[in-house]
């Protein structure tokens, strides 16, 4: 009772530190751009968008982004935290198994040979999407045939696949033309533009089932995190829990990306601030994960809109250029514990 006690407390600890991020970015996100935006002028003729540039602003272009950004990062942070549970690895992300960079792959397939406009619109995110599930089932067959579904066995069969199909994606990028290797370079960069309520719904509609089941399991990851055997013992079915967890981790994944494109770190960086700040158990760090990853992803869409404005900054290059140091912070952490 005590052990579940503590738990809560810091559930509640971690829970309000995200939410206190998450809402300073709702408050701020919306109003600071390109151009400020008064909150005291948009509330004034709030759906007089005709007579109301502020109010248009606000309501089609700056809140529809943030709210995108904010299941874009849960998805991503959550994501993430599994698969670091799953395979042990505080380092396992998305771009551990190569479901980035598969998905990366279809995408550019369809930008290559899919004529832009018309569908483009919808079949790039369907590839992306599509290509994300693939690597999975891929990476899992591979694992399976070298000795069942253990961590290590799945990060090597997930970095291997991950420079194979980093090759082809290069070999579609030099056989594609000025124009499409612009349009995959954008993209590889990570974006918000283009939100829209109907997006919103699309991806609340999709993401929100696999966030309910990879919150439910945070006593079975505990128990996963002790070691295969360990948890056997206790009656969790390890195999069958591995492939739920990456497959739905996957799912979310392909659809952040299938919006937002490769945005990178999220899954690294949020999951160790969470534990940080609340441990290692994932009762904590899973709710945790989805509620700062959605305002990590906020504040940084924020600054990348702010930064270097009027020119707004991809926020993929800013959440590469936080995550590439505290990256490699974290792996000479991991050096020095070791030595």
């Amino acid at each position: 009772m005590n052990a579940l006690a503590t738990a809560r407390q810091r559930r509640a600890r971690v829970l309000a530190a995200a939410g206190a991020l998450l809402g300073v970015g709702f408050v701020l996100g919306p109003t600071i751009g390109a151009t400020d935006l008064d909150l005291a002028a948009v509330w004034a003729a709030p759906f007089a968008w005709d007579e109301n540039p502020a109010a248009a602003i606000f309501f089609m272009a700056r809140l529809p982004r943030v709210l995108l950004a904010a299941i874009v990062g849960a998805s991503l942070a959550l994501a993430g935290a599994t698969y670091q549970s799953l395979l042990r690895n505080p380092l396992a992300s998305p771009y551990t198994l190569g479901i980035t960079a598969g998905a990366s792959l279809m995408t550019f397939l369809v930008i290559r040979f899919v004529p832009a406009g018309g569908l483009a619109e919808f079949t790039v995110p369907a590839a992306a999407l599509v290509g994300a599930l693939l690597t999975t089932l891929l990476v899992m067959a591979l694992a399976t045939r070298r000795g069942g579904t253990p961590p290590a066995v799945l990060l090597l069969a997930g970095v291997t696949l991950n420079f194979t199909i980093g090759a082809a994606v290069l070999l579609v990028q030099y056989f594609a033309d000025y124009t499409a290797t612009a349009r995959m370079v954008r993209w590889m960069m990570g974006d918000l533009e283009g939100a829209t309520y109907r997006l919103l719904a699309i991806q609340l509609v999709a993401s929100a089932p696999a966030w309910m089941v990879l919150l439910r399991r945070g006593r079975m990851f505990n128990l996963m995190s002790l070691g295969l055997d360990e948890a056997q013992a206790h009656g969790v079915d390890a195999a069958r829990e591995t492939r739920t967890g990456l497959l739905w981790a996957s799912w979310l994944t392909g659809v952040a990306v299938a919006v937002a494109g490769p945005v990178g770190f999220v899954g690294i960086l949020v999951p160790h601030a969470v534990r940080l700040l609340g441990g290692v158990d994932y009762r904590v760090v899973l709710p945790g994960a989805l509620v700062g990853g959605a305002g990590f992803l906020v504040l940084c869409d924020l600054l990348s809109r702010w930064l270097l404005r009027p020119v707004e900054l991809p926020v993929g290059i800013l959440t590469a250029c936080l995550g590439g140091p505290f990256f490699l912070i974290l792996l000479l952490r991991r050096e020095v514990g070791r030595g």
